[in-house]
């Protein structure tokens, strides 16, 4: 341990100190000194330059994997995305959505997705849901003969009565 200091401070002399380098003690003892302390160098050199190749190669590995992954489309990939278009092109863009989220959760094409039976249960779903509300008429602002809920709220007891009488003969009216 103190070897190891010495070392250091040998190393990173401070100001105002002497180190063992710059004190003369014998012609012998410094010149092994300094050779010793050259090797170490050296040798941790040689260690911290193999450790910053080895990561240049990982660093340049990995953007070679990153240039594969998006490599532009060739006329294969242009042929199999005519194919994809051609087997989705019955969905919707909301069924697509569905179809997209099934098709990453099994981790499957989305044409393999758009054969599936989740798939299948749930386009089914979607277009009657959506048959269902285009069916559905919505409600009519003519129920009340042309007069609104506040105009019915303003009305006194006796155009209450009239107003009620008046709607049932147009019922009555409709039904024979």
């Amino acid at each position: 341990m103190a070897d190891e200091i010495e070392k250091e401070n040998s190393l990173n002399p401070v100001e105002g100190e002497t180190t063992e380098l710059e004190t003369p003690i014998t012609g012998q003892e410094t010149v092994e000194e300094p050779e010793k302390i050259t090797s170490e160098i050296e040798e941790a050199n040689k260690k911290l330059y193999a450790r910053m190749k080895k990561a240049e190669e990982e660093a340049k590995s990995a953007k070679e994997e990153l240039a594969r992954s998006k490599k532009p489309s060739s006329p294969s990939d242009s042929l199999g995305l005519a194919k994809l278009v051609s087997a989705l092109k019955e969905f919707s863009a909301a069924e697509l959505d569905d179809v997209a989220l099934i098709a990453k959760a099994k981790d499957i094409p989305l044409e393999e997705a758009a054969q599936t039976e989740e798939a299948k249960i749930l386009v089914a779903a979607r277009r009657e849901k959506v048959a269902k509300e285009l069916k559905t008429p919505e409600p009519s602002s003519a129920f009340a003969g042309g007069v609104s809920s506040k105009d019915v709220a303003k009305m006194t007891s006796k155009e209450h009565q009239q107003f009620e009488e008046n709607y049932r003969k147009k019922e009555r009216g409709g039904m024979e």
